[in-house]
């Protein structure tokens, strides 16, 4: 997808690092860091034409995208957002998640033609 942009030692090189972050491979947890790790599967996905890592990166963002009940972790019902057990964090994970998010939306919408 990113045709004569890159020479195919940069798709070798961003294949190679970027096999690191293998989010299937063991349990990274949820929030910031299991989306920062779907990010680097998008990215090296686009650069190698790879629908299927494409498609299971976002499969697997939204599995993690909901609303809970207060007490929980993630978002909750109040619209806060908690992790680390009760801990209020502002601007610690969710405004990092938040932009991956945002950043997700763009890429479906010029992926996958979504309007």
């Amino acid at each position: 997808m990113l045709g004569d942009n890159t020479t195919n030692f940069e798709v070798q090189k961003i294949t190679e690092i970027s096999f690191r972050s293998d989010w299937w491979e063991h349990n990274p947890g949820t929030g910031a860091n299991l989306v920062w790790m779907l990010q680097i599967e998008l990215y090296r996905s686009l650069a190698t034409n790879n629908r299927t890592g494409i498609e299971q990166g976002f499969t697997r963002m939204w599995q993690d995208i909901v609303v809970s009940p207060l007490g929980g972790q993630g978002i909750q019902n109040d619209w806060s957002y908690h992790f680390q057990r009760t801990q209020l964090l502002s601007g610690a994970y969710m405004d990092k998640i938040g932009l991956s998010l945002c950043l997700y939306l763009f890429y479906a919408q010029e992926l996958f033609n979504m309007n």
